[in-house]
C-alpha cells in the first residue's frame, strides 16, 4: 500500500516538475488554499470589526489594511441570499470579478452579498464591485 502511495506522490512531483514547481511539498497544489483567499474565521472577524464599510444595493464591502505584499479576498453569502446553487454562483462570479480587478496590494477585502444580487447579471455585479473598490480608493 505504501509503495502505491509513494508511486502516486512521485507522479505528482514529476508533473509539478514539468510545470516548473520544483521543490514543492508533495501534494501541495492539492492541499493548500490560494494565497489571496481569507480562509480562517479570525481573519473574517478582524475585517468585520475593524474594517471600513462601503455599501451598495447588491454588495457590502469591508476592507482592512493587512501589511502584506498582496490583497486577500473573502466572500460571505448567507442562506438568506438563496439556496446553495444561487450562493455558489454568486461566489464564482465574485471570485472571477476580483481576479480581474487591479487592486492595490496590502488589503483584506470581504464582499458580503445581499439577497438582491441573486437576480443580477454578471455586468451589474462587476459594475458594483468596481464602484465599491473605486470608492475605497483601492484600484490601481
Amino acid at each position: 500500500m505504501l509503495d502505491l502511495l509513494l508511486g502516486v506522490e512521485e507522479e505528482y512531483l514529476r508533473q509539478d516538475a514539468s510545470r516548473g514547481a520544483e521543490g514543492c511539498a508533495p501534494f501541495s497544489h492539492i492541499l493548500m488554499k490560494e494565497p489571496w483567499a481569507l480562509t480562517k474565521r479570525p481573519q473574517y472577524t478582524l475585517v468585520y470589526r475593524r474594517g471600513s464599510t462601503y455599501a451598495d444595493n447588491l454588495i457590502v464591502m469591508k476592507v482592512l489594511p493587512n501589511k502584506l505584499s498582496l490583497s486577500r479576498y473573502g466572500f460571505s453569502v448567507t442562506k438568506k441570499v438563496g439556496k446553495a446553487v444561487q450562493r455558489n454562483r454568486l461566489k464564482r462570479l465574485l471570485r472571477e470579478i476580483a481576479r480581474l480587478q487591479l487592486v492595490k496590494p496590502g488589503w483584506d477585502i470581504v464582499f458580503i452579498v445581499r439577497p438582491e444580487a441573486v437576480s443580477a447579471e454578471y455586468h451589474q455585479v462587476e459594475k458594483t464591485v468596481t464602484k465599491l473598490l473605486a470608492k475605497a480608493q483601492l484600484l490601481q
